[in-house]
């Protein structure tokens, strides 16, 4: 990421932000929440490797001391290129390349040497932490029956993620929602009427806004928000120690938020508006289509909005207000969004993904009340601050 306003400290935390990004996802091919949970690992790596050089916040998890006068950018590209090059192995010769060309941003000598070595310090403590993370199990998924029960394609996707072990919730379940409205209920009436009216393919009750919005956010949402976030750090000035901070915060929950999603996902299974719409018992329509294609994964509650509602709601904790000028770009539709508000984009992405058809109105909600339940949990057990050094309106650590 190039920028001549960027921060000559904080620039190598975004290189390797972009690059987990591409390791992750564009090579790696990892489907959004899966993927979110990784972009977590390696940024809690390069929070800590920063953190622990820097100091002013709690580290993600304990390590020995830094050696004095470490270079904080050689242990950040040094961390996250070993936890990548573990988690990825297949693409160990691309890593090493990418770790040469931005070594060869830090000054040569002793602080490079130093912090190299922290750096591969803390990423063996995070992988350590890591082992056996359940993060790749995927159990076979036994279909139920009968109304409101999901009907998947062939090989359902993150059957087994909300089993995984979190990055820093209790467990999967610590905020599982009470499940989506009985189908005899007005509110299960009244959502499955609105996705049927504006998120069919050839709607005449959505409009061209609408649309737009729909298709906006068909993009993966870990490259969609890995830009955003990237410009919003540039934006604001942040210093290295808090751009690392401010994405270890939004990627922690997110991922953790993902983690809870699927375990709800699965432990209700609850149909997609296409089946719902097509089978079910108020007015079916066996023609029916959604705008944009439907997701092999249960519809309640929406993955992406567990994901952007923890990704706001973070930002929300670590500026300390809901005021904020940002914009996220789309690589699915082209243009761009701005807010004036971190739950702007929350409210966009639950409208859309009912425009698109993919989903209810309960899932959006009940999804992005999970990611803020998320975020708050992580802002008052983790990466607080310690030392009185925290920007204003960020949570400090109980004395």
């Amino acid at each position: 990421m190039a920028s001549d306003s960027l921060r000559a400290d904080s620039a190598m935390v975004l290189l390797w932000s972009s690059e987990a990004t591409n390791t992750i996802v564009t090579v790696g091919g990892k489907f959004p929440c899966r993927a979110a949970v990784y972009k977590g690992i390696v940024h809690a790596a390069i929070y800590d490797a920063v953190v622990g050089i820097e100091g002013g916040y709690e580290p993600y998890t304990s390590h020995a001391a830094a050696p004095a006068g470490a270079s904080a950018d050689a242990a950040t590209a040094q961390a996250a290129h070993d936890v990548l090059a573990v988690l990825f192995p297949a693409q160990q010769a691309r890593l090493d390349g990418v770790l040469a060309t931005s070594l060869a941003l830090v000054s040569d000598g002793e602080a490079e040497t130093r912090g190299r070595e922290f750096g591969k310090f803390v990423a063996l403590d995070i992988l350590a932490l890591r082992a056996n993370d359940n993060l790749e199990i995927d159990p076979p998924y036994i279909p139920g029956i009968g109304p409101g029960a999901w009907v998947p394609g062939p090989s359902p996707v993150g059957v087994g993620l909300g089993t995984a072990r979190p990055l820093a919730l209790l467990s999967g379940d610590q905020f599982r929602p009470n499940g989506p409205p009985a189908l005899d209920s007005r509110q299960y009436a009244t959502d499955l009427a609105e996705t049927r009216r504006v998120g069919a393919l050839n709607s005449t009750g959505r409009k061209a806004k609408q649309t737009e919005a729909a298709l906006f956010y068909v993009e993966h949402a870990v490259p969609q928000f890995t830009r955003a976030l990237g410009r919003l750090a540039v934006e604001t000035n942040l210093t290295r120690l808090q751009t690392a901070r401010m994405l270890a915060l939004t990627a922690l929950a997110s991922g953790d938020a993902c983690i809870a999603c699927f375990d709800a996902k699965y432990h209700y299974s609850f149909w997609r508006p296409i089946t719902a719409i097509r089978n079910g018992s108020f007015a079916p329509d066996p023609a029916w289509s959604p705008l944009i294609a439907t997701p092999n994964h249960p519809s309640y509650p929406s993955a992406h909005a567990c994901f952007t509602g923890a990704v706001t709601a973070s930002l929300e904790a670590f500026f300390g207000e809901d005021q904020a000028s940002f914009s996220v770009d789309s690589g699915s539709s082209g243009g761009t969004h701005s807010f004036d508000r971190f739950r702007a984009l929350t409210r966009e992405v639950g409208n859309a993904r009912v425009w698109g058809g993919i989903h209810f109105r309960t899932d959006d909600e009940d999804g992005a009340a999970i990611g803020r339940n998320v975020a708050n949990w992580l802002e008052q057990h983790f990466l607080r601050c310690i030392d009185g050094r925290c920007s204003a309106g960020e949570s400090t650590r109980p004395r």
